[in-house]
């Protein structure tokens, strides 16, 4: 059990603490099926609500659906009983469960749930160990999160939630060598929002600000899963379009420009395409920042594309 606990307690993840904690227990603690669930978001009548984070279990069922009563929610102590038990919080109980919060300092964290236990183990001593289990987890879980949160203050635009400089070229860096490893070609768009001085002048920095954020939203919905969205400050933002071909990469942009329009947005963007075995990220964005200033030399509210 010790090595299990320093398991937990040296993660850093939070994903890999939950994991952890579903090891131990079906590995250390003997149980047969495995779960945690997080606390959702009440909603409009304020009831509260759990959601199935992780699942482990012996005999691979599908996960199971917790019974998300008030008092399941609130409980501040281990829950256990046998299968059958009108009030269980499974309706497919195996043999006996435990159902236990995982609570730190700064409040509730989530609800582990066991049950299937494999050895008729005293009950007392094996609340104990789950007891045990629980503040070790919230214990690494509350270092875990904090530890996240600080590493998206340093790589996320405050106003916008976006990625900021650091973090895109970073991560441009990575996937635009592993697409020319392969082969293949990426796309970078610098772009700007036309006239924020004059929008923040008539209507004042909030409303500048929520443009931004309308801006920021937009680009978000037109990225794919795999494309990397930024905010480099005031009205310069980029986007770099991974692993693309030439003419879908410039159908994307074309798209983008579109998008944006929709919206009610007037931008000016700047395209560059990189090449199995030339540009690297620097040459990247001064090409399609270059494509820019030529958009707005003509005029602003349009796109182009490097030569």
């Amino acid at each position: 059990m010790h090595e299990a606990f320093a398991a937990i307690s040296t993660a850093r993840d939070p994903e890999a603490i939950v994991a952890r904690t579903l090891t131990a227990a079906i590995e250390v603690l003997g149980f047969e099926r495995a779960a945690y669930f997080t606390h959702a978001a009440s909603d409009d009548a304020g009831a509260a609500g759990l959601v199935l984070l992780a699942y482990v279990d012996a005999l691979d069922a599908p996960p199971p659906t917790l019974d998300c009563s008030a008092q399941l929610c609130t409980n501040v102590e281990p829950l256990s009983g046998e299968e059958g038990e009108l009030s269980a919080p499974l309706v497919d109980v195996r043999r006996r469960y435990v159902l236990a919060p995982v609570i730190c300092a700064k409040g509730r964290l989530g609800m582990l749930y066991l049950d299937g236990p494999r050895a008729a183990a005293h009950r007392d001593s094996t609340l104990r160990l789950i007891e045990a289990l629980c503040a070790i987890s919230a214990a690494a879980l509350q270092n875990g999160l904090a530890l996240q949160r600080t590493r998206s203050l340093a790589s996320r635009d405050p106003l916008t939630g976006l990625l900021n400089r650091r973090a895109f070229r970073e991560r441009f860096e990575r996937e635009l060598a592993a697409a020319q490893r392969a082969g293949r070609c990426c796309a970078c768009v610098m772009l700007d929002l036309d006239d924020l001085k004059r929008i923040n002048d008539s209507g004042g920095h909030a409303v500048g600000d929520v443009v931004l954020k309308h801006l920021a939203t937009t680009l978000a919905a037109a990225a794919r899963p795999s494309d990397i969205v930024a905010r480099f400050g005031g009205d310069e933002f980029a986007l770099a379009f991974i692993d693309v071909e030439v003419a879908p990469a410039r159908a994307l942009v074309r798209r983008l420009s579109g998008s944006l329009a929709a919206a009610g947005l007037r931008c000016s963007l700047g395209a560059a395409l990189s090449s199995p075995s030339s540009l690297d990220v620097d040459a990247l964005l001064r090409e399609a920042d270059r494509a820019l200033y030529a958009v707005k030399a003509a005029g602003k509210n349009g796109y182009a594309f490097a030569d």
